[in-house]
């Protein structure tokens, strides 16, 4: 569960054209072109947010519904179709670009997310490592202290 596990620090997913800011809880789309006017954002709720990250930590692997509503509302009751609603939430934010992503429902089972690109995440202040900006330079003194932090392994997402 590394986006939302307590203590990590990714504060980024960058996939395809997309920018998901984690702690913003916001989707920007065309976040990587060169018009930032064109760019697109969606909020997502506190669930959907925590649902979406855990998708992303875990792609292609079947994640059980009851783990999805713990993650998401961590206890709290809720209606026994809010799972569903927030799934259908995440998905319509996508509609414009299946080829990028797609979210499959497994009958009595739960939810996989397909990505047909890779996940690359930012840790903290540090850019993703394929990402070259000049509005926000990295120093030497912040990359060699967070190098041992992160490793090209364990940037991009992959199962446990």
């Amino acid at each position: 569960m590394t986006g939302v596990a307590t203590g990590n620090n990714i504060s980024t997913y960058h996939f395809g054209d997309y920018v998901f800011d984690v702690k913003r809880r916001e989707l920007v789309f065309g976040a990587d072109s060169d018009a930032a006017q064109t760019s697109k954002t969606a909020r997502f709720s506190s669930a959907e947010s925590l649902i979406f990250c855990y998708l992303l930590d875990h792609p292609d692997e079947v994640c059980d519904k009851d783990l999805l509503l713990d993650i998401g509302w961590q206890g709290r009751p809720i209606s026994p179709n809010s799972l569903n609603v927030a799934i259908a939430n995440i998905r319509r934010h996508f509609a414009l670009t299946p080829q990028i992503l797609d979210i499959k429902s497994t009958p009595k089972k739960g939810y996989s997310l397909h990505l047909n690109c890779k996940v690359i995440a930012g840790y903290g202040y540090q850019e993703p490592e394929n990402v070259v900006t000049d509005a926000y330079p990295i120093s030497d003194e912040i990359i060699a202290a967070s190098s041992h932090l992160t490793s090209p392994d364990t940037a991009s997402s992959s199962g446990d």
